[in-house]
């Protein structure tokens, strides 16, 4: 039997979101893996995983910060940003991103 490349594509993404899922379900902290895999599940899939596409953003956020790519986790956070403004839990997630720039006192303002 032969697949289309559609179908083929179609079964990477949900293999790569069900590791995602199965990651996050399993508090896993293996960073290297989830930047890896959510990077490229956001930059050729974003537009195809529907909601799913925020909790994602999260994982790969908190992911990139504890793996050092900052600049990955800085496109993550203004994406949920953009969708969630005013969030407590996007609030959250700034904090984080400036104690791991050791900005702690930015962090302390933005958690009081």
């Amino acid at each position: 039997m032969k697949y289309s490349s559609s179908h083929t594509l179609y079964c990477l993404k949900e293999e790569m979101r069900d590791k995602m899922r199965k990651w996050r379900e399993e508090n896993s902290r293996n960073s290297e893996q989830i930047v890896e895999v959510g990077e490229e599940l956001i930059n050729e899939y974003a537009s195809k995983l529907g909601d799913d596409i925020w909790i994602i953003y999260e994982q790969v956020m908190i992911a990139a910060l504890d793996y050092g790519r900052d600049d990955l986790a800085l496109f993550c956070l203004q994406e949920l940003r953009r969708q969630f403004p005013g969030s407590h839990r996007v609030k959250r997630l700034t904090g984080m991103r400036f104690e791991a720039m050791e900005r702690y006192d930015d962090a302390i303002q933005l958690y009081d």
